[in-house]
């Protein structure tokens, strides 16, 4: 026997069912102006009932509204006519569904009216920095140059648990996991049983390597062993993206053109002053050579070049390494200070990192809880294409310049065309005064023929 719906059941589902009916409808989008014969059937959509229930689509169905008797709010029937001959000519049409043997509607709508609009631009600035004084003839200019920055890149929204488990991952990477404790069958010594079982009136002993005893074995100790964990490359370049678009939104992130300094000796001194009195005592420096080139698995692949490191050439290395030699030489004694050269971390460098002590607790990649852990981020330009490349900003960095590119052109073809437009209409009367006169003339100049009756008849 089947089991009947309580009381309290029954009762809910009716005030569901009341509250579903007084739910008025939203229209789904706007209708454009131009759609004036429409404009009935939107302000009838606009009133009408939506339920949550199976949609049954009907390309046959008129804009007409069936419902019982018994609901009071259900909306009446359009008037039908020529708007719902139209509205079936153009395709559209009221979807129904069922519910609780009711028949309702929804607003009529085409693919038309759904239309993603970008949320911000592709394209974000930062203000390029110097690295150290520049010239008098810098001095006196008042222009500020800007860089124009990647927004997948610089401007990712914030993602506090996907930087979360990033930094996680990376401390649990950091763990040296050598714990170590002796369980009982490591510790030395004999292994005879130190007094009877029974007869002594003491408790039960065995070995003397008990962990009871003094000197004996640890009882569930720590063991060598590996913390680190396992997170998703999706995941981690995310975070990466959110740390950097933090520090591009508070204001920490700066662009220098290159980090050529002075050579030593006497290099340390001015640097950790000069960092001093720009506030990057604290900072993380990235640098990079100019002008990468994708890689070959970043052009065969569909979509964006993740994880695919950028190309650079050995000589383009050398002379990279030639230029940040006295940087280097003179930021190994600050303290707060790290560089990270981003060229070297190759694929070749994670396949290998595991065989050098040094190296080996390094995640072998720029990680979102390198970027945190300072509070300034310098990059010179180099980095920063070397960071849209690696996270996949230089296709939407690319496409926006196109897209600025073709918008300037557009502009200039349409200035063309109404430049030739405003001469056209100039040039138009001019025409037809000139066709003017040219008609007296020409009937003035035109020869009279005599008829061939008048050439015929005899001279009186």
């Amino acid at each position: 026997m089947a089991l009947l719906p309580s009381s309290k059941a029954l009762a809910s589902l009716a005030s569901l069912r009341s509250a579903l009916q007084s739910i008025s409808a939203q229209p789904i989008a706007a209708r454009a102006a131009t759609r004036s014969a429409f404009t009935q059937a939107s302000s009838y959509a606009s009133t009408s009932s939506m339920h949550t229930s199976t949609i049954r689509y009907d390309q046959s169905a008129p804009l007409n509204a069936s419902s019982s008797s018994s609901s009071s709010s259900a909306p009446a029937a359009p008037p039908s006519g020529s708007s719902s001959t139209e509205q079936q000519q153009q395709g559209l049409h009221a979807s129904e569904f069922d519910f609780d043997g009711e028949s309702y509607e929804i607003p009529p709508f085409d693919e038309g009216d759904l239309v993603a609009v970008p949320s911000k631009e592709p394209i974000v600035h930062v203000k390029l920095s110097k690295l150290h004084k520049g010239s008098s003839t810098t001095k006196s200019s008042s222009s500020k140059a800007y860089v124009p920055l990647s927004a997948h890149v610089f401007d990712a929204p914030a993602r506090r648990d996907v930087i979360h488990s990033a930094v996680v991952y990376y401390l649990d990477a950091q763990r040296s996991g050598t714990a170590s404790t002796k369980g009982r069958s490591d510790v030395r010594g004999s292994m005879r049983k130190l007094r009877p079982q029974k007869g002594s009136g003491q408790a039960r002993l065995g070995t003397m390597s008990n962990p009871i005893l003094r000197g004996g074995a640890v009882a569930h100790g720590p063991r060598p062993r590996d913390h680190s964990t396992k997170l998703p490359r999706r995941v981690r370049e995310l975070a990466l993206r959110s740390a950097l678009s933090s520090k591009w939104r508070q204001g920490d992130l700066h662009v220098v053109d290159n980090f050529d300094w002075i050579a030593p000796p006497s290099s340390t001194g001015p640097l950790a002053r000069l960092l001093g009195s720009k506030g990057w005592s604290d900072a993380l420096f990235l640098t990079a050579p100019r002008h990468p080139e994708p890689s070959i698995r970043s052009l065969i692949k569909d979509d964006r070049p993740s994880s695919s490191d950028p190309v650079y050439d050995e000589q383009q290395r050398l002379d990279h390494q030639q230029a940040i030699r006295n940087f280097i030489l003179a930021s190994n004694n600050l303290p707060r200070v790290e560089l990270i050269e981003l060229d070297a971390l190759t694929e070749e460098y994670r396949d290998n990192i595991a065989k050098t002590s040094s190296d080996k607790k390094k995640p072998g990649e720029l990680h979102a809880y390198e970027v945190l852990r300072r509070h300034k981020v310098i990059c010179d330009l180099g980095a920063v294409e070397w960071l849209e490349e690696k996270l996949g900003g230089a296709i939407f960095h690319e496409q926006a310049g196109l897209d600025s590119i073709a918008e300037s052109l557009g502009q200039q073809q349409q200035q063309q065309d109404t430049e030739a437009a405003a001469l056209s209409e100039v040039a138009q009367p001019e025409a037809a005064a000139s066709s003017e006169v040219a008609q007296p003339e020409a009937e003035a100049t035109t020869p009279v023929t005599p008829s061939p009756a008048a050439q015929s008849a005899p001279l009186a």
